[in-house]
């Protein structure tokens, strides 16, 4: 019976590639009319079996490595939705403007324009985390794909003497990765240590046309990164809490216009001035708003459910106690300086200082209660 079943694979294998043979290498050898019947044919099993089954046929090597096709870059905004709600507290804002700009994106067979979301709020609010959402539903590879690119101002453009040369570089980067393969993800974080001026740069691969030297731009997804208009979005934030009004009940279009001001007018930083802003080509500026102690409570739970380990109120608040609060009074010190920024390393000072744990000891006592 193992003979029988093991002498069927190998014809079925041997008949795979035989089909392959005769679809796609022998039209080119042979003559014209093959080519025509192999394309009806290949035509056909599109249809049934989906656009990727063709181009798996004519690229096998997209099976094990990244390609620009829809297997490779899924643009899954339900997982987008889901992650976002999951994984993100307290940014109202940020769930209802990304899943909307991103699907419109997606779903436009012809977007006018790229689409560019400017990320601005105090430090450990949820910029990147974000960031590596928006990657990991659109890309199977996440920040790992080749379609995704990271830049860090302070680490790819620290010195303004340099900005012609930083001003080809992403020139370069820009133009060869889209020529590519449209579907492209570009985040730059820190914006606001970029020097004043090379963010210009990016002015003709944003604005709208349908291409620029026969690549069409139009596809890709660009998010800046920056603490710019922090201080006001906090300010914003104390005085409509301080108003006795909803944290949900914070307006986009409010926020957006203190961010939009303030970018423009700070001086030294990268969007100063910029033509970007003057030419509207930022499609949303996006608040992430200061964390209040009931989400970083959130971001605790979660690290401890990511470790295996059971939700601890004790452990939850000396996590707490260890962070730094503000607010309007000593008595009502509501948000996180710091936001979720150093949950990780608070927890496991409170598990091993406070209550002796090791992460391998806390694990065994879950197990035995």
């Amino acid at each position: 019976m193992a003979i029988t079943r093991r002498t069927s694979i190998r014809y079925l294998l041997a008949c795979a590639l035989i089909l392959y043979i005769l679809l796609v290498m022998l039209p080119v050898l042979v003559q014209p009319k093959l080519f025509t019947l192999g394309t009806a044919v290949l035509f056909t099993l599109s249809i049934v079996g989906g656009e990727s089954w063709t181009s798996y046929v004519y690229r096998p090597w997209c099976y094990k490595y990244e390609c620009c096709m829809d297997d490779w870059i899924p643009g899954n905004t339900t997982a987008l939705a889901l992650s976002l709600k999951e994984q993100l507290y307290g940014q109202h804002l940020v769930h209802k403007t990304i899943i909307a700009a991103i699907r419109g994106h997606l779903d436009n067979p012809e977007p006018p324009h790229p689409l560019v979301i400017s990320f601005h709020g105090p430090t450990g609010t949820g910029k990147n985390y974000v960031s590596k959402i928006i990657a990991e539903s659109m890309f199977r590879e996440g920040l790992k794909s080749k379609y995704v690119h990271l830049r860090i101002s302070t680490k790819h453009y620290p010195h303004r003497s340099d900005i012609k040369q930083y001003r080809k570089q992403i020139e370069h980067l820009i133009s060869s990765k889209v020529a590519d393969c449209q579907r492209q993800l570009f985040i730059f974080d820190e914006v606001e240590n970029m020097p004043p001026g090379l963010l210009d740069s990016f002015r003709p691969f944003l604005d709208y046309q349908e291409s620029i030297d026969g690549v069409d731009y139009r596809k890709s997804i660009f998010v800046f990164l920056s603490n710019i208009a922090a201080y006001a979005i906090s300010n914003y934030t104390m005085n409509h809490y301080l108003d006795g009004n909803k944290r949900e009940d914070i307006k986009l279009r409010d926020v957006e216009a203190l961010i939009m001001k303030q970018a423009f007018n700070d001086k030294d930083t990268g969007m100063q001035h910029s033509r970007l802003l003057d030419s509207y080509l930022v499609s949303h500026f996006i608040p992430f708003l200061p964390l209040e102690i009931r989400h970083v409570r959130q971001c605790v739970n979660t690290e401890l459910k990511a470790r295996g380990f059971r939700q601890d109120e004790k452990i939850t608040e000396a996590v707490i106690e260890e962070l730094q609060f503000y607010g309007p009074s000593r008595d009502a010190e509501i948000f996180a300086l710091k936001g979720c920024k150093n949950v990780v390393e608070k927890l496991n000072l409170v598990t091993y200082e406070k209550f002796g744990y090791t992460e391998n000891m806390y694990r065994k006592k879950n197990d035995e209660l």
